[in-house]
């Protein structure tokens, strides 16, 4: 597209300014003149606007919000006044070297007072946001926000819009902006009330402040009286657009791309930074006790699971998080407490129950089981050529108390966001244990979740322990760029 200028300005055209002088009792006083030259460039062609700086904020107070703006309802702290995201202790910087210290990333009038506040390219950990665990009571909101200038006046934007990624570089979602300040409102009013609207850097649950707590932008940036983002939005000089989107504790955590677009009659700038989604490691059962009831000595009782959350009777499990995770099972012993006739057993005589197994799967044909069911056993090659180990299958021993299960990493034992598993609990009584007795379990240390039975049944489970963070799989880390970048 070719750009054409037309000059306006003639050497002939003046202004004239006229200072006006009152006259008391001098009658030869003379009004002052000033002649000024006018000059105009009429553009036929188009520029891209000029992208100075964006930023991000997460809705600090779940379940209060509004897609409009301005209306009071969007909280940028929460309900004791904290601006800050979900991890404070990491900030954004602005080159990427800490070897520096932290830059800012949207800086300018502090360093220059004659500098725009900008912004450069690819900043990272712009923010940080947790889900709501369980989407619970909605899904999190984080609100888009850049600010813009263009060369030939704001009004000749035409177009913003955002492009957010996920951390494996698919698109998650395209979201067109609104503007908060345009040049002209209702009956031809300025809407410059809408950019006082958004307060300044220390303006409680203002949005500028929620920008300067988190780092994102510099007091500066936003205050200076001159050049600030505030000034120069009221001034109709800088337009601010804003955007919302959701985060699902379904989609995956680690790092989204936030790519924001400018055009202007199809010149386009585009600026991309970067937001951590925290990765958040949460689980239900639908079971708060296991009964096995009565059991005979020597002979092995289960408790079967199911993948049905409805069936406190039948284990489930369920990821509620965001990220994979896999579960281990730690048995305590069972001790016994009463003889055959209800009386309490003494300490040293005392028979304990301390064999178990488990089975854990998505899918009741692929399940792995520990303590039960066949393994097979080999022997040493000969060492003569073309000679292969002697298999044989042979049965599990029952797992120890006290001995963690931990199941494997293969797909079928690893619960994705909203996943569940069935979990298959055994017990092994002793051939020489009381047929009428009562256990309980010994616990010395708390773990992530016990769960065991009342005391009311004829033989009681044991407490065994979830520990998902001992089960996180997935090599990418939260931190990690998207390949390709």
């Amino acid at each position: 597209m070719t750009t054409r200028f037309l000059r306006l300005g003639l050497f002939g055209s003046l202004i004239a300014l006229l200072a006006v002088g009152f006259i008391f009792f001098d009658t030869t006083a003379q009004a002052q003149q000033e002649d000024k030259t006018t000059d105009a460039t009429v553009v036929t062609g188009g520029v891209a606007p000029i992208i100075e700086c964006k930023w991000e904020l997460r809705d600090l107070q779940v379940g209060i919000i509004d897609s409009s703006f301005p209306n009071g309802v969007i909280q940028y702290e929460d309900s004791v006044g904290n601006a800050n995201d979900d991890d404070p202790s990491r900030v954004p910087d602005a080159d990427d070297d800490s070897g520096n210290g932290t830059q800012i990333p949207c800086t300018g009038p502090e360093n220059d007072p004659t500098t725009l506040p900008i912004q450069p390219e690819g900043v990272t950990h712009m923010t940080q946001v947790h889900p709501n665990p369980d989407d619970d009571p909605e899904e999190l909101w984080i609100q888009l926000w850049v600010a813009i200038f263009h060369e030939f006046g704001i009004s000749n934007v035409d177009n913003v819009f955002w492009d957010i990624y996920h951390p494996d570089g698919s698109l998650k979602i395209k979201i067109h902006g609104d503007a908060v300040s345009k040049i002209c409102g209702p009956n031809g009013s300025t809407r410059s009330q809408d950019c006082a609207d958004l307060g300044n850097s220390t303006t409680p649950n203002g949005m500028f402040r929620g920008a300067v707590t988190t780092g994102q932008l510099s007091s500066a940036a936003v205050d200076d009286v001159n050049l600030g983002l505030v000034a120069k939005c009221q001034q109709g000089e800088k337009a601010i657009y804003f955007a919302k989107f959701s985060i699902s504790k379904e989609q995956p955590c680690g790092e989204y791309r936030i790519e924001v677009h400018a055009s202007s009659q199809g010149f386009e700038s585009i600026l991309n930074n970067y937001l951590d989604v925290i990765c958040m490691l949460s689980f239900e059962t639908d079971f708060d006790s296991v009964d096995w009831g009565d059991i005979t000595p020597g002979n092995f009782d289960i408790v079967g699971g199911d993948l049905d959350m409805q069936t406190p009777l039948a284990p489930t499990v369920m990821n509620t998080g965001n990220h994979p995770i896999g579960i281990s099972v730690i048995f305590d012993s069972l001790v016994q407490q009463t003889d055959g006739n209800g009386l309490p057993v003494q300490e040293e005589v005392r028979r304990e129950i301390n064999e178990f197994d488990a089975c854990f799967g998505k899918h009741p044909s692929q399940l792995q089981c520990f303590g039960d069911g066949l393994i097979e056993e080999c022997d040493e090659p000969s060492g003569q050529s073309g000679s292969e180990p002697n298999c044989i299958q042979v049965p599990q021993d029952p797992v120890g108390s006290g001995e963690e299960i931990v199941f494997g990493d293969d797909e079928p034992q690893i619960l994705c966001s909203n996943n569940v598993g069935k979990l298959d609990l055994s017990i092994h009584p002793p051939v020489d244990m009381p047929e009428v007795s009562r256990c309980w379990p010994v616990r010395s240390t708390p773990m992530t979740k016990s769960i065991s039975q009342a005391p009311s049944t004829p033989v009681l489970p044991s407490t065994w322990d979830w520990r998902p963070t001992r089960r996180i799989i997935l090599t990418t880390k939260v931190v990690n760029r998207p390949s390709g970048r």
